[in-house]
């Protein structure tokens, strides 16, 4: 084939038909071996095993044309031949999972007096051998043919990660199975160790690559899958949660809960039997952030059930009471945001709601950030920021209405950050709730919240919940609502507007027209006469 150098040996090879091929050979073996490599490099044997081949032709006697390729001279036959991508037909036997085709190269290689060190320094170019080749594709029996020969499972890769962390994070358990039921990696002492530069254990990345199976054996076979760290700190649960594997990190959570669960069905401490499980709703993240967090951060609401499912049992409510003394939901992080902070703040009102039915409202539940920042004024941030809900503003009003005219450690009200940003939305559900006290508060730089409007929507719906005079007020700068929408930088249209109601109010006040206008204008002048026109009246007339 002119396109890709193969030649009908080529395909026959790949047909895995020993006839066909035997039938190739013999009509002209020296013009065969002449092309034996086609333009991406591989031999004959490379297209005995490959991938493709051996799912397009499925062949219980590929073996059989392997053995006969391995007969031949020259390039034909050679088992650890690179092609353009380094690959060896012993690579691509591994890859492809042909079990039979593969202990023929490797028996091939034993005659050919191979040791098992020349077979591990056997790489491709991504710097993978063949074990860990082996680990990826998750082929149990290619695994222990491998381990057979003497590889060995912690034999690092060019990145320095050994065979088994490519088992731990394969799509399929069953390579980290054979090799743990074959004793082949060492005590529980060698496999708890950090393998990665970054500290991460086997749990860890079977934790990153969602691979719940294989957290399951690691945990039989004994391994601290929620205890263990990583130089940062992180647990693999942790980092389940923060990457988004949802599986890895429910398996995590099941198996604590089981470890509790059977501690108090044996009637034990759960403290003293399953420390690590104890542990689990407590456990912090390094910047101070609980399980909790996370998983309100990620909006997972299995997970957050089954964490504070584990909280209950660890803590049950004392007698007349709904809920653990100090529950989860109301531990707060060193910002002084608690999981139902997060979750009003991320908008996610159906979640808060579950975290108010399973922890009743206490005074606990309404406490304020490190800035003074109450419920609603998250829930208003979030909806202003575009990633909240009116849902969760109107949430916050239905538990607790009297945070509408709450203040920050600012002197701002809610609905001062929701006029700020010029969110619609936010202020009219505010506004449905003490709509005039809160149009009228000032903050503590003496600006109400149509000297902070952002945009002029908000501006009317303020001004049509004020009153006249208070629409000139001035702040602590001196400055009306639209001086500051000007000193703030609005738009032109937002300042032209804010000074219409201005001037309406200044007319509402006087009952006359602004300072500006002429005064001594008769009000019986007709309509067609100029307002600056001279007239004869007397000034004192009525």
């Amino acid at each position: 084939d002119p396109a890709t150098g193969r030649t009908v040996a080529h395909c026959a090879a790949a047909s895995g038909d020993p006839r066909t091929l035997r039938a190739v050979l013999a009509f002209d073996q020296d013009y065969a071996m002449s092309k034996s490599t086609d333009s991406a490099g591989q031999s004959l044997l490379h297209s005995a095993v490959e991938t493709e081949a051996a799912a397009v032709s499925p062949s219980a006697q590929r073996h059989l044309v392997v053995r006969r390729l391995l007969r031949l001279d020259g390039k034909a036959g050679q088992p650890l031949m690179q092609d353009a991508d380094g690959r060896t037909p012993v690579d691509l036997a591994v890859l492809s999972g042909a079990g039979p085709a593969l202990a023929v190269l490797l028996g091939a290689l034993v005659t050919e007096g191979k040791s098992s060190e020349v077979l591990s320094e056997v790489r491709d170019l991504e710097g993978r051998g063949l074990l860990h080749s082996a680990c990826l594709t998750g082929r149990a029996d290619t695994v222990l043919q491998l381990v057979a020969m003497g590889l060995s499972p912690w034999q690092p890769d060019a990145h320095g990660l050994p065979a088994v962390c490519y088992a731990a994070a394969a799509k399929s358990p069953d390579a980290l199975h054979a090799l743990l039921n074959a004793g082949t990696v060492g005590g529980l002492g060698l496999l708890a160790a950090r393998v990665a530069e970054d500290g991460a254990t086997l749990a860890h990345l079977a934790a990153h690559a969602n691979r719940p199976a294989a957290l399951r054996l690691l945990a039989a076979a004994g391994l601290p899958v929620l205890t263990a760290v990583d130089f940062d700190g992180w647990s693999p649960l942790q980092l389940a949660i923060a990457a988004g594997a949802w599986d890895a990190a429910e398996a995590l959570v099941d198996e604590a809960a089981s470890q509790v669960e059977a501690a108090i069905a044996a009637e034990a401490d759960p403290t003293v039997e399953c420390p690590a499980a104890a542990r689990l709703p407590d456990m912090r993240t390094p910047d101070g952030r609980s399980l909790l967090h996370l998983a309100v951060t990620a909006g997972n609401c299995g997970l957050v059930i089954g964490i504070l499912s584990i909280a209950r049992l660890l803590s049950p409510p004392a007698s007349g009471q709904s809920s653990p003394p100090l529950h989860p939901t109301h531990v707060p992080d060193p910002l002084g945001w608690t999981p139902l902070h997060v979750t009003l703040f991320a908008g996610r009102a159906n979640l808060a709601r579950l975290l108010l039915d399973i922890s009743p409202v206490t005074a606990l539940s309404v406490s304020r950030t490190a800035d003074g920042l109450t419920c609603l004024h998250l829930a208003v941030s979030g909806c202003c920021l575009g990633h909240g809900s009116v849902d969760a503003i109107q949430l916050c009003q239905e538990f607790w209405p009297w945070q509408a005219v709450t203040t920050d450690n600012e002197g701002a009200m809610p609905i001062h950050l929701a006029s700020a940003c010029g969110c619609e939305a936010a202020v009219s559900a505010l506004l449905s709730t003490c709509g005039v006290f809160q149009s009228l508060h000032l903050t503590a730089q003496g600006d109400s919240p149509l000297h902070l409007a952002g945009s002029e929507t908000v501006a009317r719906l303020l001004s049509s919940r004020m009153l006249m005079k208070d629409r000139i007020q001035r702040n602590l700068a001196g400055r009306t609502p639209s001086e500051e929408a000007r000193a703030r930088g609005r738009s032109e249209a937002l300042v032209e507007l804010l000074r219409e109601l201005e001037l309406e109010a200044l007319v509402d006040a006087d009952g006359k027209q602004p300072a500006n206008q002429p005064t001594n204008q008769p009000a019986n002048q007709p309509a067609n006469q100029p307002a600056n026109q001279p007239t004869n009246q007397p000034t004192n007339q009525p």
